[in-house]
């Protein structure tokens, strides 16, 4: 006699809880996907909203700065059980000189990856880049992606550019007045490392 699975404690099967590759969720923010996220591994990507800049005229000339573009962080992870999860896309920016949004993971009611929004431009200065961070405690398989925005450009009105950092679209681009939103990539993997 065979048994197509090992046994899990409690005499569950061990089977993946999705197909291997599948995407669980892609989107531009703002949007929050909430859940509870079965154990395995998984590739997930954030990308923080950019921030947007101010135009104004000197010389007779229509200049421009941009607000930073957000960060980008894409690695895969082990989840090592069944456990909460909230992801959090960065909304985009609609007017002037606002600093991007952050995107986020939490894990089990932990903050565990924030990719950081890029921060506003104002008059002759473009904004710095979003930063990112992860929590140690978070079991990271292989780091894919891992870039602070870029800072935003001051030129003439229109060509002013904070660009996007993100390994997918142009999420968190920052730009004069308004910004590209964050976004968010989870797909499962495999149920073992």
């Amino acid at each position: 006699m065979t048994i197509p699975y090992p046994l899990a404690p409690l005499g569950q099967g061990d089977h993946d809880p999705f197909d291997p590759g599948y995407i669980v969720v892609y989107s531009w923010g703002p949007y929050i996907y909430s859940a509870t996220l079965e154990r395995g591994v998984y590739r997930l990507c954030l990308v923080g909203g950019g921030g947007s800049g101010e135009t104004w005229i000197a010389s007779s000339y229509g200049w421009g700065s941009a607000g930073g573009s957000g960060a980008a962080v894409e690695l895969i992870f082990r989840n090592p059980k069944r456990q909460s999860v909230t992801i959090r896309a960065g909304t985009n920016r609609t007017s002037r000189v606002q600093d991007g949004e952050d995107s986020y993971m939490d894990l089990g009611g932990t903050r565990m990856i924030t990719a950081g929004g890029g921060k506003h431009g104002g008059g002759n200065y473009g904004g710095s880049g979003g930063t990112y961070s992860i929590n140690s405690g978070l079991e990271i398989i292989q780091n894919i992606v891992l870039n602070n925005g870029n800072s935003g450009t001051v030129s003439l009105s229109g060509n002013a550019i904070g660009r996007s950092v993100s390994p997918y679209e142009t999420w968190g681009e920052g730009n004069e007045t308004y910004s590209r939103a964050g976004g968010l990539r989870l797909q499962y993997l495999r149920l073992r490392k």
